[in-house]
C-alpha cells in the first residue's frame, strides 16, 4: 500500500513538471472513446443470491475522454477520465456505476519501432453497486516495460 501511494505521488510530481515545463515544442491531441459490449458471467459464487442462474448476461457501456501529451522526442503524458456502467440480466444487486480518473507516463529509449519504452500508470476511482454488494475504491499502479520483437 505504501508502495502504491509512493508512485501516486511520484506520478503526480512527473506530471505537476510536465504541465509546468511545456514548452512551444509540445503536442497535444484530445481524445473521445465510445465503448458498448455484451457478454455473459458465470459466477459460481453468485448461486448463493440466487440458485436458479448461476450465470448473467451482461451489457456493459463506457465512455472514456482524456489528453495525451508528446512532451520533447522520448517523453509522453495521457491524462483520461472514464465513466463505466455495467447492467446484469439474471442477477440483482450487482449493476455497477464506476468513475475513474487516470495518468500514465511514458518514455521511449530511442527512435523507431523496435525502441524500448518504460511506463509508469496510475489510476484511481469509485464504483457504486446497485443493490447488496458493497460500493469501492480502488487504485491501481503499474509498471511496464515493453519491447518490440519481430515485425508486425
Amino acid at each position: 500500500m505504501k508502495f502504491a501511494a509512493l508512485a501516486c505521488r511520484g506520478l503526480a510530481a512527473t506530471c505537476l513538471f510536465a504541465f509546468t515545463s511545456l514548452h512551444e515544442s509540445a503536442h497535444a491531441n484530445e481524445f473521445l472513446q465510445l465503448g458498448v459490449g455484451i457478454g455473459n458471467e458465470d459466477n459460481v459464487p453468485r448461486v448463493a443470491h440466487n440458485p436458479s442462474a448461476a450465470e448473467s448476461g451482461v451489457v456493459t457501456t463506457s465512455f472514456t475522454g482524456g489528453k495525451y501529451f508528446q512532451i520533447g522526442l522520448n517523453h509522453s503524458l495521457v491524462i483520461a477520465a472514464r465513466l463505466e456502467a455495467n447492467r446484469y440480466f439474471e442477477h440483482r444487486g450487482f449493476d455497477q456505476l464506476g468513475a475513474s480518473f487516470s495518468a500514465a507516463y511514458t518514455y521511449k529509449f530511442g527512435l523507431g519501432a523496435y525502441s524500448p519504452t518504460l511506463g509508469l500508470s496510475v489510476q484511481h476511482g469509485k464504483i457504486g453497486l446497485n443493490g447488496e454488494a458493497r460500493d469501492r475504491r480502488f487504485t491501481t499502479t503499474e509498471f511496464s516495460f515493453e519491447k518490440r520483437l519481430s515485425p508486425a
